[in-house]
């Protein structure tokens, strides 16, 4: 597990670009579609998913036997599925796609939030107090309004403000 941890926490080099306080799939989740659009961040995609991809290899082969292991394991799949979903959310933001392939890619995204969004749920209210869990999906509820938009101008935007010393 310490290598699938280090991999992981390392996977955003691979992308090429290097942000203040922040890493790509992070801001990739956090920003809204038009804000990364706005950025146009020179994120090697392709590059970045093989990292993510070559690291996520490692739960596979994992032999943990600590009590909460069949937790840890899930925490770490799902890790690694919203990561997979920053990269298609700047593989969205990057792309000069026509409207029925940006459609389709929404429709993606959206269909892949609707999937994880119940075992993120599952797995905060193992660990945490329920009365933050709300405050917790507000941002993924904002990214399915997002991804019901027409375009990235017809976004319900979110109140990312960015800092101020971000290079994108």
């Amino acid at each position: 597990m310490g290598r699938l941890a280090f991999d992981l926490g390392n996977a955003y080099r691979a992308g090429g670009v290097l942000l203040m306080n922040t890493n790509i799939f992070n801001a990739a989740l956090a920003r809204s579609l038009n804000r990364l659009a706005e950025q146009k961040m020179p994120v090697q995609v392709g590059a970045a998913r093989e990292e993510l991809e070559a690291a996520m290899e490692n739960l596979a082969g994992e032999g943990m036997t600590r009590p909460d292991a069949p937790w840890v394991r899930r925490e770490y799949a799902l890790t690694g599925r919203l990561m997979r979903h920053a990269l298609r959310r700047i593989e969205l933001a990057q792309a000069e796609l026509a409207p029925q392939a940006s459609a389709k890619l929404r429709g993606e995204l959206a269909a892949d939030l609707a999937e994880w969004l119940p075992e993120y749920r599952t797995l905060w209210l193992a660990r945490n107090r329920p009365g933050g869990l709300e405050d917790s999906t507000r941002r993924f509820e904002e990214m399915a309004l997002e991804y019901r938009a027409e375009n990235l101008n017809g976004t319900t935007g979110s109140k990312d403000q960015g800092h101020p010393h971000e290079l994108f």
